[in-house]
């Protein structure tokens, strides 16, 4: 299988815009099953777009070829968990989050890992070589479990947001935290494309506050924030698109809404509804690379696609057997992937697409 590139440096490559009939021939190219005893809950890209790496309830870590289409090798992380997965700039390793494990039995808090160790559900960040499946470096700090990591595209800091209400920023080549600051609540973090931006939110009296830092002058506090009320619910995803002008925020929570705000002063782009959540998971949701798509997953099982610039519904993608709690857009590749237990590879028809 050989996705077509959707952005590259590589100018040997082709290079296509998606359109509505690119999403709307999005089909099933790869299913994986049978790889994670529970539910996937986090995954991501590699910076070039040829690895996803996977984390799921099991404690289990699955990498994929997004090029070639299969499964690379699985890492067991049940000792630990994974809750959060993020590649920095180098393909070999990811960081990793601590979560509980469950039993795919029962599926209740597992006491023990498989070599009869007791599990450390401790709230460090891991940076785990996929290569060597042993950990590189831990990040210690946090007080409470790790909910977000983004990472900066141009260098090697990373940063993070935990229950315990603060966000900390690292570099990953040290074990060291670089600084603190302090949120309330449930905070979600982001990096803008350029690598000198980022983004916090958390919920402050019954609105969204967002609070925008130059990471030049990270010391200095917010350049500018901004608050919303269309939700009173604490915020789970936090997104940049990829041209830097707006932000994705999503929430667990009934009558669930996307938020899309304009990056530079707050104000409501659109709004993208019509999928369901009345059990207020936490589903994923994304920009497609080109942002002109936001697609998120629903409580019943399927996968909704708007357009960007209206909210307008564009497409629904079926073929999960449960909600799906983890999806990405390939940042290279015209690829889409999904995951409920199950890891879904999504592809258009090349014919859809329009080339420039």
């Amino acid at each position: 299988m050989e996705p077509r590139v959707f952005t590259s440096q590589q100018r040997d490559l082709p290079i296509v815009r998606l359109n509505n009939r690119a999403m709307q021939s999005l089909r099933k190219t790869k299913v994986f099953k049978n790889v994670h005893q529970e539910q996937v809950c986090t995954l991501d890209f590699s910076v070039d777009g040829e690895i996803v790496a996977a984390g799921g309830d099991d404690g289990l870590i699955s990498v994929y070829s997004a090029v070639q289409g299969r499964l690379l090798t699985t890492i067991p992380v049940k000792r630990y968990g994974c809750g959060v997965i993020r590649f920095g700039n180098h393909k070999s390793a990811v960081l990793c989050a601590s979560k509980p494990v469950l039993d795919p039995g029962s599926g209740s808090l597992q006491a023990r890992a498989p070599d009869n160790a007791p599990l450390s559900w401790d709230d460090h960040i891991r940076y785990l070589s996929l290569t060597e499946s042993k950990y590189i470096r831990y990040f210690r700090g946090h007080r409470a479990r790790v909910v977000s990591i983004a990472v900066t595209p141009n260098d090697d800091s990373f940063m993070s947001a935990a229950l315990d209400g603060t966000m900390r920023l690292w570099d990953i080549r040290y074990p060291h935290c670089a600084g603190v600051l302090q949120v309330r609540g449930r905070p979600a973090v982001a990096v803008d494309p350029s690598g000198l931006v980022a983004a916090v939110a958390f919920s402050d009296l019954l609105k969204l506050v967002i609070k925008l830092y130059d990471l030049r002058k990270w010391d200095e506090g917010p350049f500018i924030d901004f608050e919303s009320n269309v939700t009173t619910s604490e915020p789970t995803v936090l997104k940049f698109s990829g041209d830097g002008r707006s932000l994705l925020v999503g929430a667990a929570e009934p009558n669930p809404r996307i938020q899309i705000l304009d990056a530079f002063n707050g104000c409501l782009q659109t709004l993208c509804r019509g999928h369901a959540n009345d059990q207020a998971y936490e589903l994923d949701a994304c920009f497609s690379p080109d942002s002109q798509y936001v697609l998120s997953g629903s409580e019943d099982a399927s996968i909704h696609i708007w357009e960007r610039a209206t909210g307008n519904p564009c497409h629904v993608l079926h073929g999960h057997s449960m909600y799906s709690r983890a999806l990405g857009f390939n940042p290279q590749y015209a690829l889409l992937v999904s995951a409920c237990q199950n890891v879904v590879f999504w592809q258009p028809d090349p014919a859809t697409l329009d080339y420039v």
